[in-house]
């Protein structure tokens, strides 16, 4: 016999050695124990093929025995995976085993001695069962409509019955093997296209039973639209769905690892369609505990947010820093956090549309802020004061009545912020554990020391200005360590509507870390798509309606997402009086060196707000333009709207806007070009006409009545700045043009 390898034989099996125990052996160089009769057990020993050595023939023989079992086994386990596969997915493949049987009948019968009468037979058979079939149809009075399928299925039987009968009279030839290969090509791929497999959403739980039914009547409901096939969420159903007194309640079971809370907060409106009722009745929220593959729903018969709140009196917690603000769905109420004790206030992003609820919203906060003893309120309205007039006489510490004025209340705030880190950087104080330490990065807000809130309204307008947003960007990075934040409103979260530059960046993210209310925003706004980053994904504002089924305003409806939460639906009180709370706010004020350091302009700013109430100009406007007049060498027009110029500014020529008297576009536009006296764009002359105004001029028609007054000469326009998102034409008064810009 041939001489087998040893090269990978273990010691006691190698030429020279013989296995005495496992294990041990002795040096044998004179023999060679694989050639036969020769071996480790001495004579009669036996190897197989792969060269391992038997003591008998009987073990040799178990040992291919026990071999062959295993092949045979593995063989059958391998047979029975790949038919429990072939049969699981037969819809899918069922094109693949048509090809299958064709090509195999097609052989058959092109080696059988009368095969073409066989393959004719077998070739015209589904065709024949089809037309019996679809005649008896007609018979019964079915209605019977040739479908896209049908048709597809009728060429293929056609094309049996051609093929068969020529493959066994030529013997299956080269160009009938080409035509087989080609129309299973065609077929399979058509068939893996337009038939829908059976789908089987993985990780899906079992709904448990009640009783004999699988289901109860909510789930059952459940799976025909909303969870069955085809449904906006597939493979989903209700866990412990129950009754309340307004309706039913339940908890979503979203399918693991295919969708997520977002996909159903986005298809609040299609639940509500599946289930034929208004999309106000159905509240979709996250878990409270903030799991990823449950929400909560609730239907109700009547929405309970519809019944607006009154604010009756001050929730602020000072140990906790949680204030109620309003309430969500289920009653419970909806919380705004204020501060954080052992790390500072906390600022917010409020936005919306005209007339959604932010300035109600606003009241509330500024209520709150004022009475709670340890917060004093800055206020700066970007539309002139006409958002939230009632805080300028009392409770606003500091009230930003015009452009200007909400620039030095900024200005203000960053110095207090600097004069509190100087100060408290060298603090001395004594920890827990009896150590002296040395600067404070937290702050406590206490009537002595207290938060200082600064709140922008119309934030679009005020952020015109490269300053405003280069300080308010400051304030919410840097502030809260010595006790400043911001609170910021606007209408549409976008960076372009926030300044479009870094800064607008740095406002729109830090702003949204902490409190956020979104409230109604018109469909056109898009306001998903700018809502990116932010922490509420799936939440959509556009989907709230202006009014409910029975025509009563939505005001105060919307979304709130506090510190560490998710975004809920909730509806925000309502202050019926912001005058008594302002008259009625605590009597506290930063603390001296803050003072000291925000300048002599928070001192006298009542005293400047009563002279321009009275038509006089704003003296620390004139000294401003008289610093400009002493630097460039000529007076600069007051950057002021024309509405609040007093009879000596530099637009005296501006005829007041009045909301009774509406302006078109175009004396709207000439006004604020003529009165701001600075080369604007399209965007920004449309966001100061639509504030001042309160309609909703289209930048289009702007666009359009500028050219109007650029062909006669009254405005000049500009090409657009290279860089930056507002890529609007720019327009200049030609009054206030230079010589260049006039050629």
């Amino acid at each position: 016999m041939p001489r087998p390898s040893t090269r990978n034989l273990p010691a006691t099996r190698q030429r020279g050695t013989v296995a005495t125990r496992p294990g041990r052996g002795r040096r044998q160089p004179d023999r060679n124990p694989y050639q036969y009769p020769y071996s480790p057990y001495g004579y009669g020993g036996h190897v197989d093929r792969s060269g391992n050595v038997y003591r008998s023939r009987g073990a040799l023989n178990r040992a291919q025995a026990a071999r062959g079992i295993r092949r045979a086994h593995a063989t059958a386990k391998f047979g029975y995976r790949a038919g429990r596969g072939a049969y699981r997915h037969r819809r899918r493949l069922a094109g693949v085993y048509a090809v299958a049987a064709l090509a195999g009948t097609g052989v058959i019968t092109a080696l059988m001695p009368s095969g073409i009468v066989v393959a004719a037979v077998a070739g015209a058979a589904p065709a024949v069962y089809a037309g019996l079939k679809r005649r008896s149809a007609r018979k019964r009075g079915d209605t019977v409509k040739l479908t896209r399928g049908q048709m597809a299925g009728w060429a293929a039987r056609i094309a049996t019955a051609l093929w068969l009968p020529l493959t066994a009279a030529t013997g299956f030839a080269d160009p009938l093997r080409l035509a087989l290969v080609a129309g299973s090509a065609v077929g399979v791929s058509w068939w893996s296209v337009h038939t829908r497999p059976e789908l089987e959403p993985a990780g899906a739980i079992e709904p448990e039973r009640v009783g004999d039914k699988p289901l109860d009547p909510f789930n059952a409901a459940w799976a025909a639209t909303v969870g069955g096939n085809g449904g906006t969420l597939t493979g989903s159903y209700l866990i412990e769905p129950h009754e309340t007194a307004n309706g039913w309640e339940a908890t979503i079971q979203l399918v693991r690892g295919r969708q997520r809370p977002e996909t159903a907060l986005g298809a609040t409106a299609l639940i509500a369609s599946a289930y034929g009722v208004d999309p106000t009745r159905v509240m979709v929220n996250r878990m409270p505990d903030g799991r990823a593959d449950q929400v909560m729903i609730a239907l109700y018969l009547a929405n309970p947010l519809q019944d607006t709140r009154a604010f009756t009196r001050p929730s602020l917690d000072l140990e906790t820093g949680w204030g109620e603000v309003g309430m969500m769905p289920d009653g419970s109420p909806a919380r705004w956090r204020f501060f954080e004790p052992g790390s500072g206030p906390c600022g917010g992003l409020i936005f919306g549309s005209q007339g959604s609820g932010k300035s109600a919203l606003a009241n509330q906060l500024a209520a709150e802020i004022t009475h709670s003893g340890i917060g004093v309120l800055w206020l700066a309205d970007g539309q002139e004061g006409l958002s939230m007039p009632d805080w300028a006489d009392g409770g606003a510490k500091w009230f930003g009545y015009s452009l200007r004025e909400t620039r030095r209340v900024l200005q203000a705030a960053e110095q207090v912020m600097l004069n509190r880190q100087q100060r408290r950087r060298r603090i001395k104080w004594i920890d827990d554990k009896g150590r002296e330490r040395r600067g404070r990065a937290s702050f406590d807000g206490t009537p002595q020391d207290p938060y200082l809130y600064v709140m922008v309204d119309e934030w679009p307008i005020v952020a015109q200005d490269p300053e405003c947003r280069r300080i308010v960007a400051l304030l919410l990075k840097a502030g809260r360590k010595v006790g400043i934040t911001c609170i910021v409103i606007g209408q549409i979260p976008s960076v372009a509507e926030f300044g479009g530059d870094n800064d607008a960046s740095v406002i729109r993210s830090l702003a949204s870390t902490t409190n956020v209310a979104m409230f109604r925003l018109a469909p056109a706004d898009k306001a998903s798509q700018h809502m990116g980053g932010m922490g509420v994904d799936g939440v959509d504002p556009t989907s709230i309606p202006a009014a409910f089924p029975d025509g009563t305003g939505t005001q105060g409806m919307g979304y709130l997402r506090a510190p560490g939460g998710t975004a809920s639906t909730f509806r925000s009180n309502w202050v019926r009086d912001p005058i008594e709370w302002a008259e009625t706010s605590a009597d506290i004020d930063l603390e001296d060196e803050a003072i000291d350091a925000a300048g002599e302009y928070y001192l006298d700013w009542r005293e400047r707000y009563a002279l321009v109430d009275d038509g006089e100009d704003d003296p620390a406007d004139l000294e401003e333009n008289e610093q400009q007049a002493t630097e460039h060498g000529a007076a600069a027009p007051l950057a002021r709207f024309p509405h609040q110029a007093g009879p000596r500014d530099a637009v005296a020529q501006v005829v007041p806007i009045r909301r009774d008297q509406p302006l078109n576009a175009r004396e709207g536009a000439l006004r604020i070009l003529r009165g701001i006296g600075q080369t604007m764009s399209t965007a920004q002359i449309t966001t100061h006409l639509n504030a001042l105004t309160g309609s909703e001029t289209a930048v289009n028609s702007v666009t359009a009545a500028l050219k109007r007054a650029a062909d006669d000469g009254e405005v000049i326009q500009l090409p657009p700045l290279p860089t930056g998102k507002d890529r609007s034409a720019r327009w200049q008064a030609a009054e206030h043009a230079t010589e260049e810009q006039n050629a």
